[in-house]
């Protein structure tokens, strides 16, 4: 079937999309009509109009919730640990997006702090850490620091009853990341890590499509990302651990987040001659899932040549969806991605499109707060928590033991007890 789009405005406010499709078998004319018929003017969860094959969308599948869900009291007070890029272009912007209250901040370099204290309109830049964590108006840490400082900060921020997130990864290694989850554990408060891609828009809509059952059984995935990512940080020069412990470790978790643990992952890695750092700037990892799925998780972070992309697929039984999973999402002219969906079970013909205006940055930011805010209403685990995050990082390390040894490794051997 030929698939025909125009779209009528260029950004995600557009009030007018045609969309029609051109059919040897008649059928989606048919149910174009009569979803826009029946539902000339929908929204979805962001305000946003949708095009008319979106109507369609709505008017034949179940609804696709891919927001996060927020906690009914946002106003708890949020302390930050760092002030980096990481912060300023997507911790903060994020936050300020959701309503969230963050209250202080602090960075080892007190000019930065104060900067982004004026910047987002935060009430305090601490001196030190110490005085963050005495900050008896805080409920929430949010360390935002390379990982082998995080430890002794969750600690201290534990034994003063804070909830804490994590920024990814928990640790390198599994005794130390054991380590801040058994901590908080002992203290009683909350632990969640900033594994922000499974909360991302795109992500979420795929699992929700696997949830409701309208792909089937998972049988291929594919993440294909050729990018240029900058490395350029002193703390990163040293590392032997790069591209899966610092950007493959998001898809290797979002996999998990869907589909759960694999049975073995086979893993090679790979560098330039010239590039800065010592460690692997390319991967190319393939992970064997329950019943026959099979993913591959192709990622180059140095790209310095080329078109860069970041393209994703997931096949089922009945049904895919392709997208693209560029950082910032969106074309340059601020369109939203959208999501090529063909499912048997609405009309094996048809590819549908869903339409994301959520963005990869600062939008799936929201979601590991959001996250930890409602275990702390609910009393329950957040997504993923501390202690479902050990096995993300028990499957990081089967990936470079494989690619050690030159052989496929069983994911058991190397899982947290």
């Amino acid at each position: 079937m030929t698939a025909l789009r125009r779209l009528a405005g260029s950004d995600m406010g557009a009030t007018a999309y045609e969309d029609w499709f051109e059919s040897g078998s008649g059928k989606a004319p048919e149910i174009l009509a009569k979803a826009a018929a029946a539902r000339p003017g929908v929204h979805n969860g962001s305000g946003f109009l949708l095009p008319v094959s979106e109507c369609l969308m709505a008017a034949v599948l179940p609804e696709i919730n891919y927001l996060p869900e927020m906690p009914a009291d946002s106003s708890r007070r949020i302390a930050i640990a760092g002030a980096g890029a990481i912060v300023t272009g997507a911790h903060l912007p994020a936050y300020a997006l959701a309503g969230f209250n963050v209250a202080g901040i602090w960075n080892r370099t007190r000019a930065r702090a104060e900067a982004a204290a004026q910047r987002f309109g935060i009430e305090r830049a601490y001196e030190n850490v110490d005085q963050l964590v005495a900050d008896d108006s805080v409920e929430i840490v949010d360390i935002a620091l390379i990982p082998d400082v995080q430890l002794e900060i969750v600690q201290a921020a534990a034994a003063a009853g804070k909830h804490i997130l994590c920024q990814k990864p928990l640790h390198e290694h599994l005794a130390p990341a054991r380590a801040i989850v058994e901590c908080c554990q002992a203290a009683g408060v909350k632990l969640n890590v900033n594994q922000q891609l499974r909360h991302d828009a795109r992500m979420r809509s795929v699992a929700a499509l696997f949830d409701k059952d309208l792909l089937g059984r998972p049988t291929r995935t594919m993440f294909d990302t050729n990018i240029d990512l900058d490395y350029d940080f002193p703390w990163l020069a040293g590392q032997q651990e790069l591209e899966i412990m610092y950007h493959s470790i998001h898809y290797l978790d979002t996999l998990r987040s869907i589909f759960g643990n694999p049975h073995r992952v086979y893993c090679t890695t790979g560098c330039l001659p010239d590039q800065q750092g010592r460690g692997e700037t390319r991967s190319t990892t393939v992970l064997d899932f329950p019943g026959g799925h099979t993913a591959l998780v192709f990622a180059s972070s140095n790209n310095r040549h080329d078109t860069q992309y970041a393209r994703f697929r997931f096949e089922g039984s009945g049904g895919t969806v392709i997208g693209d999973n560029h950082l910032f999402s969106g074309s340059a002219a601020g369109d939203p991605t959208r999501l090529m969906v063909r499912s048997d079970k609405i009309d094996p013909e048809v590819e549908f499109v869903m339409r994301v205006p959520e963005l990869r940055v600062p939008h799936s930011f929201v979601g590991p707060m959001a996250s930890l805010m409602k275990a702390i209403e609910d009393d329950c685990e957040p997504d993923p928590g501390g202690l479902d995050n050990l096995d993300t990082i028990a499957l990081v390390r089967a990936c470079y033991r494989s690619a050690e040894i030159g052989q496929a490794v069983e994911f058991e051997s190397v899982a947290t007890p």
